[in-house]
């Protein structure tokens, strides 16, 4: 044996005497039983998701979204969200840093959603730097691609920014390509009618009709792009170069992740080979035997290729009584106090909802499938209820106003105003143009809408009606007190209350006349419904909905192996309704919510 194959020998000999236990499985093996299921489960769910192509595949980031568990549902979170929200809880209680990691695992929950973004350190880097001038353009010529890196792994206040005012910076970094994201996110601000925001503006012309009224504020027009004559031009000319990737050729939607794209460019062609090769990798990943030890092995990678393994944490309680009764009051509570925030009937509801748990029980009777169902016209009803609701008190409060001596009728019985300090000089007319002016106004009958503002050289005919009509006749520096009747405020269509009665207050600044009188927006047309029809109607739906969902509840409880007794469950029940609200706070509710779906869950497949 020569000199070399010495060396060799020796080299191969010292390294598996020198390498030592893998600290990855001597991890794994320290974890409870019910600790390693439950993260198995969790990174399951994960890499059978987005997160993926973070993982095995060339991704620089992910989001995966679920819904947090709530109240407003009854029957159990799916398995999936069980996964991801309890294995959210023990991912945090490892207290993993991610300053120094090849990959991060972060989470941020917000408006009910709990999002969980999954990030490849260098693919990140390398996508921020390829494209640096982009994001330093839309965020501020200060970021780096690792200051950058650090805000969104820990700052949820970063995170939000991102999803919420940058969707292509956002589709850049999920890795969907510079050319397709600026297609797409173009094509999205153009048929967004909410892109700048999802609420009305007061005193402006409501979003909802400002792609019709062709004098909405300048704030809610848009503008062409270079080589384009009108917003719809350039709308129906990109809408038709943007297909999503799954309806390419030789792409199965089921076998890699799908995306907005433009089909014919190299961009394209190479993501979707990578997405193929992807999807493989994380099938085969996901066949392994020791697939939990090889997902945990990438996020305890440092950047200097070392191996960090955290403490193994304590076991977390549930936030469940340990007694079965307590925890069958507490369930009781919260579906009461679910029912109870519904506006009509609620009486009936919990009825209904028993009733379909009694039917379960029984076996009498199944859940309606969901494409059968009408809950679809429930939203409609809710939203006409509301509409007679607020406009009949609307009614009653200007037939008060009308008997009031101190006010000036610009409209009997829908327009009233009161002039609180005189002007002087020049007068606005009907062919005022330009106007800027102080104003406070508040929704009646509710307090959290009082709010002030200033418009400044905005049109006259941007404006509600009952604000333009009361400008015409106001004098420099005059202020007035306006009541507005839902007709000339924001009608059915907006985002305020529909038939929201609006006062308001305004003070007089600048105004410039123009040549010809201004097309103010008419009154709105409100439609007579007759309530007592509606509300039976709704009724009807509702309570078919509350049965269904008692069906579709009873069915999950009865997977805890009669954890939770129907005798004991119907007697707490009925003797909680029409009784005093539950004390528990919404937060309490939905962990309680959780961990019961979990518990039951584990019930049905012991570990």
């Amino acid at each position: 044996m020569g000199f070399k194959a010495l060396s060799c020998s020796f080299l191969f000999i010292t390294s598996i005497l020198w390498a030592g236990p893998d600290p990855v499985k001597e991890f794994s093996h320290e974890l409870s039983k019910k600790q390693k299921v439950l993260l198995q489960d969790f990174f399951q769910t994960l890499v059978n998701s987005s997160a993926g192509y973070v993982l095995y595949g060339d991704a620089p980031m992910s989001i995966d979204t679920c819904e947090a568990p709530s109240i407003r549902f009854f029957s159990s979170p799916k398995p999936e969200t069980i996964f991801l929200m309890k294995g959210k809880e023990l991912w945090a209680d490892l207290q993993l840093p991610v300053d120094d990691k090849e990959y991060i695992l972060t989470t941020h929950q917000d408006k009910g959603k709990c999002h969980f973004i999954c990030i490849n350190r260098k693919a990140f880097l390398h996508t921020v730097q390829e494209n640096l001038s982009l994001f330093q353009y839309a965020l501020g010529p200060t970021v780096t691609p690792e200051s950058f890196l650090q805000s969104i792994s820990s700052s949820p206040h970063w995170f939000s920014k991102l999803m919420d005012n940058h969707p292509v910076l956002v589709e850049i970094l999920l890795g969907h390509g510079r050319q397709n994201a600026i297609v797409h996110g173009r094509i999205q601000y153009l048929q967004d009618p909410l892109s700048l925001g999802s609420q009305d503006e007061f005193p402006f012309v409501s979003k909802k009709l400002s792609k019709t009224w062709t004098a909405s504020a300048n704030k809610y027009q848009k503008s062409p792009s270079f080589g384009f004559h009108t917003v719809m031009e350039e709308e129906n000319a990109l809408a038709k170069y943007v297909v999503m990737s799954d309806k390419l050729k030789g792409l199965n939607a089921f076998e890699s992740r799908s995306f907005y794209c433009l089909p014919g460019i190299e961009e394209t062609k190479s993501l979707v080979l990578s997405y193929e090769k992807g999807r493989a990798a994380i099938a085969k990943a996901l066949a392994k035997k020791d697939f939990l030890e090889e997902t945990l092995k990438k996020f305890f990678t440092t950047t200097t290729r070392g191996i960090v393994t955290p403490v193994v944490p304590k076991i977390r309680d549930l936030s469940l009584p340990t007694n079965k009764v307590e925890t069958i009051v507490r369930l009781a509570e919260i579906i009461h106090k679910k029912i109870g925030m519904e506006p009509y009937a609620a009486q009936k509801f919990q009825n209904a909802f028993m009733q379909g748990v009694i039917a379960r029980e029984k076996r009498k009777q199944m859940p309606v499938p969901l494409a059968l169902r009408r809950t679809s016209d429930i939203p409609t009803l809710e939203r006409e209820l509301e509409c007679c609701k607020n406009l009949e008190r609307a009614n009653a409060y200007f037939t008060k106003l009308s008997e009031r001596t101190d006010l000036t009728a610009l409209v009997p019985n829908e327009l009233y105003m009161k002039v609180l300090k005189a002007g002087k000089d020049k007068t606005a007319t009907a062919k005022t143009n330009k106007v800027s002016f102080q104003y406070t106004y508040q929704i009646l009958g509710d307090e959290s809408s009082r709010d002030w503002g200033i418009v400044k050289n905005e049109n006259l005919a941007a404006l509600i009606p009952g604000v333009a009509q009361a400008i015409i006749g106001m004098q420099l520096g005059e202020e007035r007190v306006i009541y507005i009747h839902p007709k000339h405020a924001y009608g059915e269509c907006t985002f305020f209350p529909p038939n929201a009665s609006v006062v308001t207050q305004i003070r007089l600044l600048e105004f410039e006349e123009g040549e010809n009188n201004l097309a103010l927006l008419p009154p709105h047309t409100i439609e007579q419904r007759d309530y007592r029809e509606l509300l039976t109607k709704f009724e009807v739906l509702r309570g078919e909905e509350f049965f269904d969902q008692g069906i579709e509840f009873w069915d999950e409880i009865k997977k805890g192996n009669d954890y939770i007794d129907f005798d004991t469950f119907r007697e707490v029940f009925l003797k909680q309704a029409g009784g005093a609200p539950t004390t528990l706070n919404e937060m309490t509710s939905e962990q309680f919510i959780l961990d019961l779906a979990y518990l039951l869950m584990t019930l049905q497949t012991p570990v």
